[in-house]
């Protein structure tokens, strides 16, 4: 979560979080006053005095999100819930997101994007305003002058700073075949009705 006297963001995990801390550490103006705390706080976590100002999050496709996260997570090798899922990371793609939604059916804390997304920028989605995560650096210059002017130097660095935290993977339609592509589009369908978001 950065937390700003302007904004707020929450950092939903794999929508280009770690990019948005970046440049709000580097270039952001001192009297914004800028404080990065806990990486995957959640809305419900933002401290009372910071309540009441816009708070600005990402999204992704669904599709992209899964094959990035297994990505992420198998060459960190250190979530106890992604090792128990894929076996130590030796299961593929389509088998691990199948275990995991297992796992959601019998109600474990834990789960696919819209878990996430429910549970780190709460029900009520139309409080936050929210970017896609494909038009990265434009979006987060929407976002941000939404709540407040950006100085020159920001702008330019949000334009041109080098991507981060990138996993290293195929396009994620490489990764679906017809089966998984339908479970995607079932258990998330309301994030691509909501965000248009297809295949």
């Amino acid at each position: 979560m950065i937390l700003t006297q302007h904004f707020v963001f929450i950092h939903l995990p794999k929508t280009g979080g770690s990019f948005v801390r970046r440049i709000c550490h580097e270039y952001a103006p001192l009297e914004w006053q800028v404080q990065i705390i806990d990486e995957h706080l959640t809305r419900y976590d933002i401290p009372t005095a910071y309540q009441s100002l816009p708070i600005l999050g990402f999204i992704r496709n669904p599709y992209s999100w899964y094959i990035s996260a297994y990505y992420y997570l198998k060459k960190k090798g250190d979530n106890e819930i992604f090792n128990q899922i894929s076996n130590q990371g030796t299961k593929d793609f389509k088998s691990t997101v199948l275990t995991l939604m297992d796992l959601e059916v019998e109600n474990v804390e834990f789960g696919g994007y819209s878990w996430h997304i429910k549970k780190i920028f709460g029900q009520n989605l139309d409080a936050l305003k929210i970017g896609k995560f494909e038009e990265l650096r434009h979006e987060l210059l929407r976002l941000m002058s939404s709540a407040v002017t950006l100085p020159p130097s920001l702008v330019k660095a949000i334009q041109t700073y080098p991507s981060v935290n990138v996993s290293s993977h195929e396009h994620y339609r490489t990764y679906y075949d017809q089966e998984l592509r339908e479970i995607i589009a079932e258990k998330d369908k309301w994030i691509f009705e909501r965000f248009d978001y297809a295949y």
